[in-house]
């Protein structure tokens, strides 16, 4: 399924494509996406997190925003829409997690407040996370 995902990005179409090896675990990722969105440096806030199990490879957790949309078509609320990103209506969401189960990517990531998920919505298409990763583990499909 990723190698799938990775030839559509190769072509251009708009997903992320994460390359963990390249990543050096510095989290400017997270810094990042908390200032976007909170205005706060804070990384339970993000919307990206690096995994890290050293002395194994860092895994960068993020929604891809993949053209294949699962997450969408497992929610039973409907409360799941893509324009672009995934977008989640907050007071439709139960937080039962099936859209997540259907993630090819396993992605997992809550509000720890609500336990409902977050999704990255690309900073308003200015995709932060590709812009300030100096390792370039992170970068937009066909860029």
């Amino acid at each position: 399924m990723f190698k799938q995902l990775t030839d559509k990005a190769e072509r251009g179409i708009n997903v992320l494509v994460i390359r963990d090896k390249l990543c050096t675990g510095c989290r400017l990722c997270e810094q990042i996406c908390s200032m976007e969105h909170h205005r706060e440096v804070n990384p339970h806030l993000a919307r990206i997190k690096i995994e890290s199990k050293w002395p194994a490879e860092e895994k960068i957790i993020v929604c891809r925003q993949c053209k294949t949309q699962n997450c969408v078509k497992a929610c039973p609320q409907k409360a799941l829409s893509f324009d672009g990103y995934v977008k989640l209506d907050e007071k439709a969401c139960d937080g039962c997690g099936q859209c997540l189960e259907a993630c090819p990517f396993g992605y997992n990531l809550r509000n720890k407040n609500t336990g409902k998920p977050v999704f990255c919505d690309t900073c308003s298409g200015n995709y932060s996370c590709v812009s300030w990763c100096p390792a370039k583990a992170i970068r937009k499909g066909g860029a």
